[in-house]
């Protein structure tokens, strides 16, 4: 939707988007040395057209690489091409499961104190943030299981003291703000629809599935 000048040229009549809206993704020409990579490491370094090359390797020769998308399609960063009005203009719906963090949280067992969750954040996310805006942010995730998620499981899941915390935030950071962002921009200029799953939650994790 945000490709090509936000012109689909017929390719899709509307878009679907769940667990994932417009993230705050840097322009293409900074991956340009991860594409470079794969095709060399799938010898398409010769190749005259190293799209096609890659486009007709086996499934052997990219099991351990990833494909980019070309320079020339994603121009600039996704939530300016949103507020620009550079998006196609097609019907959609954008939803997430109710705690989309805790998945993206488990590899963070090593933090367990206010100090390095403040530092996580700072290091990973808001590099800049003065300490006190840090405070302010911890405020409002507060120290308190029951309110973290995967919502509604009280203290169970409880697998660090900062877990269902760091997984709050998460979800709202990677997902709950950017569908919101979406909408906020998008539903009163094309159709647009939401939803919040709470269905099916995963046996021991707490969190929903797909």
């Amino acid at each position: 939707m945000l490709t090509n000048g936000s012109d689909s040229e017929g390719l899709f009549r509307a878009g679907f988007m769940e667990s994932g809206s417009t993230l705050p993704t840097g322009n293409i020409s900074k991956t340009q040395g991860t594409y470079d990579f794969v095709v060399s490491e799938m010898g398409c370094s010769s190749s005259p057209d190293t799209s096609a090359c890659l486009r007709a390797a086996p499934v052997e020769s990219i099991k351990y690489a990833m494909d980019k998308t070309s320079n020339f399609s994603l121009i600039s960063l996704s939530t300016y091409l949103v507020i620009q009005g550079r998006i196609a203009d097609v019907p959609s719906i954008t939803g997430n499961v109710e705690d989309e963090g805790t998945l993206f949280s488990l590899s963070t067992f090593n933090i367990t104190t206010d100090t390095e969750l403040k530092e996580y954040i700072s290091s990973n996310y808001f590099r800049n943030t003065s300490n006190s805006h840090l405070d302010r942010l911890l405020e409002l995730y507060p120290a308190d299981p029951t309110l973290g998620s995967p919502y509604g499981t009280g203290h169970n899941c409880t697998f660090t003291l900062e877990y269902k915390r760091l997984a709050s935030f998460h979800g709202d950071w990677l997902f709950q703000a950017p569908r919101r962002f979406f909408l906020e921009q998008r539903a009163s200029k094309q159709s647009a629809w939401s939803y919040i799953s709470k269905r099916e939650q995963i046996p021991g994790l707490g969190a929903v599935s797909h």
